[in-house]
């Protein structure tokens, strides 16, 4: 469990945290005596269950940051976030701001164990799993005893109870800065998810072919400014990126590409540099990362791959791997070079997906054309996996419908404008109408292009029943062979329509005699007032 690094490390991490919870379990009831005289014991118990509550929603949330990767941005954060709580926790003046800290407390707790739970599962080899975990509990439950051996100590040294709980506030603080500073770029990287979120939704292939240990060169696609953001958020292991030296020398920069450890490189022979850096790092085990393209692409399209990374695999061990990768769904965007990027985004605001896939590890001694063929395999595996999780067409409306809210979302020249929440209502209302009327699974409907029609499309397909609009402009024996192909036990039209179509010299009366007809009309008088009502109100 102590031979790696990184699970040593957590391990220590979870050990500090759930030690210092021992002793606020066992430190509080005689503080919170000494300094509020509180005696309660249903109070004081309820005040330290409120932490286990918060840890509950700290790990929830955790959850959903580290829901396609692992968050370690989170560590920190939980970390200073649990060491200035235990530090105003002497200074509370009432029973419910202890319950409402200890909740806190919980939170960056569980904000604080699940990832690094998470890194000991990822970085521990499958065959030493078991030993690893045994391990980690055997030191948790050396360290929860020796701070229980001295919150016995302070107790027998009749030394007040808000000493010992400053004490493991400094402990608590001293482990949080340790950290930030052992994990500089994830703050970074925090906030950069935070950031990229509102935006995009990062997806994660291929998280298991990532190599746990070792010295990794991630090769891939380049299509825009932001890619090394997007490898690092996917990446459980820190990563360094090598730049150009003349981006990486601009003052306003600088000091963040410091903080990420990048390395700046030239064209030239002058690259020889940081070309033979890259490959000490490689050998000392860590992640780097070089876009082989040597720029960001203009087409979208992967461009000529330059041989630069066959340079540093010639002076690195045999263990060190190539770990190829392909980044989609940033083109297009702000970040890219599109031409049309800037009208692409303010067209909407939804949520783009970005991907990226990653391959599985390739020799070091693997050649440019080898790479490139590699890495577009990934982008046809991409898509398709991609296409395999995308939501029916109903779930996707129904998560357009609530995004836009009262935003406009049909309007046509004889009815009202509908925004999507009312859209979303009515085709709900309807659907189970529809379920009701015709049961079976085909259902045809003949209608304009109108908002009725769009609700009883939308409502068909909320049924999971198969939808067939019929072309009204085609003819009678067209379209009574279309009802006999498809099998349609029922067509839904409009009166208004029907009798649109008539006064036009246009008669479906063998159509219409040959199936039953349920119109919409008629439809809509079935339904309550009260069920618009109660079905909006759910939808909100």
């Amino acid at each position: 469990a102590l031979n790696r690094r990184v699970i040593r490390l957590s391990i220590f991490g979870l050990a500090v945290f759930w030690s210092i919870s021992q002793v606020m379990l066992a430190a509080f009831p005689a503080f919170i005596k000494e300094s509020l005289a509180v005696t309660n014991t249903v109070m004081i118990q309820g005040t330290l269950a409120a932490s286990g509550i918060g840890i509950v929603v700290g790990s929830l949330l955790a959850a959903r940051f580290s829901r396609r990767y692992i968050e370690t941005g989170l560590i920190p954060i939980g970390a200073l976030g649990i060491a200035l709580c235990l530090f105003i926790l002497p200074g509370l003046g009432s029973i419910t701001a202890h319950m409402v800290n200890f909740f806190l407390i919980g939170v960056m707790g569980g904000i604080f164990i699940v990832p690094l739970n998470a890194l000991i599962q990822f970085h521990a080899n499958e065959h030493e799993l078991g030993k690893v975990l045994a391990g980690n509990n055997l030191i948790q439950n050396i360290a929860m005893l020796a701070f229980l051996l001295l919150t016995a100590l302070v107790a027998y040294s009749g030394l007040p109870m808000s000493a010992l709980l400053f004490l493991i506030a400094v402990v608590a603080l001293v482990g949080g800065l340790y950290t930030v500073v052992q994990l500089p770029q994830s703050l970074v990287r925090v906030m950069l998810s935070l950031l990229v979120s509102r935006r995009y939704r990062v997806n994660v292939q291929g998280f298991n072919d990532i190599p746990n240990d070792g010295g990794v060169l991630m090769l891939g696609n380049h299509i825009s400014w932001i890619d090394w953001a997007i490898v690092q958020i996917a990446s459980p292991r820190p990563v360094r990126f090598v730049m150009l030296k003349s981006i990486y020398e601009r003052w306003y920069l600088k000091w963040f590409f410091k903080a990420f450890r990048t390395i700046p490189i030239s064209g030239g022979a002058s690259s020889k540099g940081a070309l033979k850096k890259v490959a000490e790092l490689l050998n000392q085990g860590e992640v780097v990362c070089l876009f082989p393209e040597g720029g960001i692409s203009r087409t979208g399209h992967l461009a000529e791959f330059r041989a630069g990374y066959e340079r540093v695999c010639v002076d690195v061990g045999d263990e060190v791997v190539i770990l190829p990768f392909y980044l989609r769904g940033l083109w297009g965007s702000r970040f890219s070079r599109s031409e049309n990027k800037i009208s692409n985004e303010t067209k909407t605001r939804l949520i783009r997906d970005l991907v990226i896939s990653f391959g599985e590890p390739l020799d070091k001694n693997t050649k440019v054309d080898v790479l490139k063929r590699r890495i577009f395999d990934l982008s046809i595996s991409s898509w398709q996996h991609y296409v395999e999780t995308l939501p029916t067409i109903p779930e996707a409306w129904i998560d357009t419908a609530k995004s836009q809210g009262s935003a406009l979302a049909i309007a046509d020249t004889l009815a009202e404008p509908m925004s999507a929440t009312r859209a979303l209502t009515a085709a709900i209302v309807f659907s189970k109408k529809i379920k009701q009327l015709s049961p079976d699974q085909n259902v045809g409907l003949l209608l304009p292009n109108s908002i009725g029609a769009t609700i009883a499309n939308m409502a068909v397909m909320l049924n999971g029943q198969t939808l067939v609009n019929l072309n009204y402009s085609a003819s009678e024996e067209n379209l009574l062979a279309a009802l006999e192909q498809a099998d349609l036990p029922c067509l839904i039209s409009s009166k208004r329509f029907i009798k649109k179509l008539q006064s036009k010299g246009v008669n479906f009366d063998r159509l219409l005699a040959a199936v039953p007809v349920y119109y919409l009309e008629d439809v809509r008088e079935g339904i309550s007032q009260w069920s618009m009502v109660s079905h909006l109100l759910c939808v909100k």
